[in-house]
């Protein structure tokens, strides 16, 4: 499942113009018992700085203001992460607390000869499958990820939004797997524009 995480992941920086890849820790790649962990680097070389008024809860229109950055995706493919996990507020900072703070200074740190380190000054923000459904849970949540050194946060769910927004019927996406797929549950009618509404991810 984390291959599926990166895969969403990338297409939704790389059609806003980032340049991706993936960083590999020294010590934790490799072991199995550590799977699931998933930190891309993200670079746009139009921008000079990274914006100084970013919000914490990140969006598509967020990402013009990026330059540098690491991403922790979080989701599917981590040890503890379930269904469960997204239905309940409760689980999900659970499982954060869990699984994700005490190994995010881990995950952003970079070996020595990394490209990344030229890079400047670099967010640190991470990918949620989701956030709590109660205003005082999401603030619980940006709350600890804040204490945790984190920058910015963004959603698996608005990502898939918006590939989902941006996948057109007529149109060939080779190279592009989940554009590709998106296009085809359009195709075959299985998701129709109405339908979009369920994956819109409001600011709070």
């Amino acid at each position: 499942m984390e291959a599926l995480d990166e895969t969403i992941a990338r297409e939704y920086f790389e059609t806003h113009g980032l340049l991706t890849r993936r960083v590999r820790r020294s010590r934790e790649a490799g072991r199995k018992k550590g799977g699931g962990e998933i930190v891309l680097s993200l670079h746009n070389p139009l921008v000079e700085d990274n914006a100084s008024d970013l919000g914490f809860m990140l969006f598509s229109t967020d990402l013009a203001n990026i330059r540098s950055a690491l991403v922790a995706v979080v989701g599917w493919g981590m040890p503890g992460f379930s269904t469960s996990t997204l239905r309940s507020g409760a689980t999900l900072m659970k499982f954060l607390r869990n699984e994700v703070v005490g190994k995010l200074e881990g995950w952003f740190e970079l070996p020595p000869g990394r490209a990344e380190q030229g890079m400047g000054q670099v967010l640190r923000l991470v990918s949620l499958p989701g956030l709590p459904g109660t205003e005082k849970l999401r603030d619980q949540v940006v709350e600890l990820l804040r204490t945790a050194g984190v920058d910015g946060a963004f959603t698996t769910r608005a990502m898939i939004e918006h590939l989902l927004r941006r996948a057109e019927e007529n149109r060939d996406y080779r190279g592009s797997l989940p554009l590709q797929f998106l296009r085809m549950l359009k195709v075959y009618e299985v998701v129709k524009d109405p339908q979009l509404e369920l994956f819109e991810e409001r600011r709070q």
